[in-house]
């Protein structure tokens, strides 16, 4: 595959990266409530208080004083299809307060607004950037919404968004209609909260109401008044000797309908979390029940510390529910050896992007902001970011190795950026971890690898690989009789040979491609720390953690920051696959797994690059997980030249391009097996 495309003056296009919101927000499709108006939300005012910002780009901002939803509106005209972006920002800027709006932290409400397809496909989007006291407190990120209809009537468009903690504020910013010219009118919210998925007490402002306390004398619970996130909270302490959970609802079943969950879907499930003493946060699980009787389980899902865990934090843990369940009850854990605080459970249901196209792996000519850092060590990787106010910042494409690349494209133009210089992971600790040896006295397995099944259905090793030859293939299905089957990889390293360092952070990865996933089906890994005498060591495992593979691709499955114990000198992997006692052969699933690693990283704190900017041109790309590419610009369809190093795909979009000087040139992305001159 020989991919490029010739890129002349006025003859680029903008790249729609699709952009999934922050944890706490997620775009409906619904009736508006009965809204209050921002300043000047219907326009009839034309554009006052409404702050006018494109980046890169031809956009228009017009307000005509008819046809609207009823009279005035105001336009954004990206019809010209020429990249960057273009915004309102309303009340001129200024943060709107919570008190002034009739609006609380933590709680969810309605945001809508009217909008019309003048021209082009894509309607426009919504964002709210949150402060506190006027100072930047974090964003919903660009919320992008389906078009209702054809789009050429006015329709109310809704966003439901809950507030964080810790915020007295916001900035409303609709956003433009990529490649389009869209109307707005009446931007606005319902000021009534939504109702909370009903998880009793979730706060703690009553103490231990509703919450079931199990576990070991060497756990202890506590609900201070003060100190949490805000108000009062719940602790759990741990000596690092057995166990300690809470079960919410007072130990009794949730149905999904009161939490307006289905099965079948995928859910996230969040609660704030602050490590008071020692070096483990908590986590959860969640129990699956059809009627009152147990259907299977998450398994323990712990959280990986963020920060130095000094800070309140929210956790989310993404939980698929499985199909035929309709309650569950939901489990925090304690973390081994800590005394942890915890706060604020809630669920949310996270916005539903459609799969990757092949279209979408096309590369496509694009104008942007050129963003270039100094020369960088080879022994580091490089990771490029973008933000809209220099608070909030996400990765913009993969990683780079160092000094192979050190300019990338940004076609959204965003305000700003920077480059993180971090670690890349150590040699990986683990055993035939890409399945290139097969096991002489069962060659259907790995060497260095143990092969388990309940009914026969055992691991086997394939020609489908990510990288070399091999993987393990699981796959179970029951019969029409219901009897639940399992099949299952295990890797202990010291049985093979292996260790790893106590007290050194590693992270865990492998790549999965699914096959199929039926009815009860569920796929985990687990990990668990081992000392010198090849016990476990307690309080101490990681998982069971459940993982999806890529839909046809190899997807990377990855857990960062496990610190082993100081008195660790090996680990115990499992990754199995299961069905539950279901009746019928749609009880059943199978996955590819290869490339497993465990491996030490982040041995230094990331160091912040700062960049240069410009106008740039180039080609832009939704990159394949796993795949490696090479950018490289020509003046002629012959002689190339890189445009950066070889680097590899993470799924997500990468741009490169050269400074705009109007010159005619040829743009392409190389996949580095068909590298030609």
């Amino acid at each position: 595959m020989n991919l490029f495309h010739e890129v002349r003056k006025n003859n680029s296009s903008h790249i729609d990266e699709k952009k999934n919101s922050l944890a706490l927000t997620f775009p409906l499709l619904i009736l508006p409530c009965v809204a209050d108006l921002f300043p000047n939300g219907d326009f009839e005012n034309a554009g006052i208080s409404w702050e006018e910002v494109s980046g890169s780009g031809t956009y228009g901002f017009s307000y005509p004083d008819m046809d609207g939803h009823p009279n005035g509106f105001g336009v954004i005209d990206h019809s010209a299809a020429d990249g960057g972006f273009g915004i309102w920002i309303g009340n001129d800027e200024q943060p709107l307060t919570l008190d002034s709006l009739g609006l609380a932290a933590e709680t969810t409400y309605d945001f809508t607004m009217d909008m019309k397809l003048l021209s082009g496909r894509n309607i426009g989007g919504f964002k709210l950037d949150f402060t506190n006291e006027g100072a930047g407190a974090g964003s919903t990120g660009d919320l992008r919404t389906s078009l209702i209809g054809g789009g050429s009537t006015w329709e109310t468009y809704t966003f439901r968004i809950a507030i964080p903690a810790g915020v007295n504020g916001f900035k409303v910013v609709p956003l433009w209609g990529v490649d389009s010219s869209v109307g707005y009118d009446n931007i606005g919210f319902s000021s009534a909260p939504v109702a909370q998925a009903p998880i009793p007490n979730n706060d703690f402002a009553s103490g231990d109401f509703g919450w079931s306390q199990i576990g070991s004398t060497e756990t202890s619970w506590s609900y201070p008044e003060t100190g949490g996130n805000p108000g009062e909270y719940g602790v759990m302490a741990n000596t690092g000797v057995g166990f300690g959970i809470w079960v919410a609802n007072s130990n009794n079943v949730i149905p999904l309908s009161s939490l307006e969950l289905e099965a079948g879907t995928t859910a996230n499930f969040l609660q704030d979390m602050i490590l008071i003493s020692g070096k483990t946060i908590g986590g959860l699980k969640i129990d699956f029940f059809t009627g009152a009787e147990a259907a299977g389980s998450t398994g323990d899902i712990f959280g990986i510390l963020l920060g130095d865990g000094s800070a309140w934090e929210t956790y989310t843990f993404p939980i698929n529910l499985p199909e035929g369940i309709d309650g569950i009850k939901i489990v925090p854990l304690w973390g081994g050896g800590s005394s942890v605080g915890y706060d604020n459970f809630r669920v949310q249901i996270p916005a539903v992007l459609p799969p990757a196209s092949a279209a979408d792996f096309e590369p496509r000519f694009t104008q942007g902001t050129l963003v270039s850092w100094p020369p960088t060590n080879e022994k580091k990787l490089y990771q490029p970011q973008a933000s809209a106010d220099g608070s909030t910042w996400t990765d913009l494409g993969p990683a780079f190795p160092g000094t192979t690349t050190t300019t990338i494209l940004d076609p959204d133009s965003a305000p700003f950026h920077r480059v993180i210089e971090k670690d890349p992971a150590s040699d990986s600790a683990i055993v035939n971890g890409d399945f290139e040896t097969s096991a002489s006295e069962n060659p259907t397995c790995a060497e260095s690898w143990k092969c388990f099944s309940t009914s026969g259905q055992f691991p086997t090793l394939i020609t489908d690989a990510f990288s070399g030859t091999s993987s393990i293939r699981l796959a179970v299905q029951n019969d029409a009789g219901g009897s639940p089957n399992q099949a299952e990889i295990q890797q202990n390293l010291a049985d093979v040979g292996g260790f790893v360092t106590g007290g050194e952070s590693y992270t865990f990865s492998f790549r999965a491609k699914q096959v199929s996933s039926g009815v009860s089906y569920v796929q985990q890994y687990r990990l668990q720390w081992l000392d010198a005498s090849n016990i476990a060591i307690n309080g101490a495992d990681v998982g069971f953690n459940s993982f999806s593979g890529g839909n046809g691709t190899w997807r990377k499955i990855a857990a960062s920051n496990l610190v082993a114990p100081a008195n660790a000198t090996g680990v115990f992997i499992q990754i199995f696959g299961a069905t539950g006692a279901v009746s019928g052969t749609d009880a059943k699933g199978e996955v590819f797994i290869d490339s497993i690693n465990l491996s030490i990283g982040g041995q230094s704190d990331p160091t912040v690059i700062e960049t240069t900017e410009g106008p740039g041109v180039g080609v832009f790309m939704l990159t394949e997980t796993g795949k490696q590419y090479k950018a490289q610009v020509s003046d002629g369809l012959q002689n190339y030249s890189d445009l950066s190093g070889i680097f590899t795909g993470n799924g997500t979009a990468a741009g490169a391009g050269t400074a705009f000087d109007q010159t005619r040139r040829f743009y392409r992305f190389l996949p580095i097996e068909e590298e030609v001159n």
